[in-house]
């Protein structure tokens, strides 16, 4: 997860000034899934999701010049508590069977997705080697989301308990970020700015389902996430009561899971 900021609302002065990186995020997470018996038409699926971040690290670092130059502070630290967890819904319907045992599944769906990153524990890494020990600094964000996806689902012609499907989506997003610095006391708390911008997504996935009985199986997931948000605002509150705007230059968030669950059928 990234975002920069440049130094006005015009991106100048300089284009970036501020840049958040956070780096090797890690976590465990729980997902429960539901989805309308194949008998159904149309089709209605929906999922929730929750992780605990356990490891990670993240960089700040703020810019004097134009182009990541002159680099006058770099603050290097913790990332690893937090939490992330998304909700998603989807109708479909079965559009084709394009062979006896494939079929293709156009979806649109409404999904919500948040993120809260952590520092701590930082230590600066440009002109000085202080320790930060108190830093304890929040940024969550929300992605608010209409999207649209297609779904194939492959059944073994030889293993009818076997069943592989694909899944892709493209999310239109509404991109809002709030963080929360709290070795900043020129700044207001416990919001002491946000970000606003329009985004996309794509989300990739892949199930493989195998039937125990005609009630219970088991499942593997992996899933691959591509999240950016374009030019939009960096709005900052200060202690004193004023509100500086400047330009959001760019988010962006990209994941990856492998999960293993169990599945009933009733």
């Amino acid at each position: 997860m990234q975002w920069n900021i440049a130094g006005n609302i015009f991106g100048e002065n300089p284009n970036i000034l501020s840049e958040l990186e956070w780096s090797n995020l890690e976590t465990k997470q729980v997902t429960v899934s539901l989805r309308s018996h194949k008998k159904i038409k149309p089709i209605i699926k929906c999922s929730f999701n929750y992780g605990w971040i356990y490891h990670g690290s993240c960089r700040d670092s703020d810019y004097l010049q134009n182009n990541r130059n002159q680099e006058f502070s770099r603050i290097i630290c913790n990332a690893g508590n937090g939490n992330m967890w998304d909700v998603s819904i989807g109708v479909g319907y079965p559009l084709l069977n394009l062979f006896q045992n494939l079929h293709l599944n156009p979806f649109v769906g409404y999904s919500f997705h948040q993120q809260r990153l952590t520092l701590y524990n930082g230590h600066q890494a440009v002109n000085s080697d202080a320790s930060l020990h108190d830093l304890n600094s929040s940024y969550r964000t929300t992605w608010n989301t209409l999207w649209g996806g297609v779904e194939l689902v492959f059944n073994f012609p030889k293993a009818p308990q076997c069943t592989v499907s694909v899944d892709f989506e493209y999310h239109f997003a509404d991109y809002n970020g709030k963080a929360n610095w709290n070795l900043r006391s020129d700044f207001a708390h416990p919001k002491s700015f946000e970000h606003d911008s329009d985004g996309r997504g794509c989300v990739l996935s892949m199930v493989f389902e195998y039937q125990i009985t005609p009630k219970i199986g088991f499942a593997f997931l992996g899933s691959w996430q591509d999240w950016d948000a374009s030019r939009g605002i960096d709005r900052l509150f200060l202690a004193e009561g004023r509100r500086i705007d400047t330009q959001l230059n760019s988010v962006e968030w990209d994941s990856y899971a492998v999960q293993f669950g169990f599945v009933l059928i009733f």
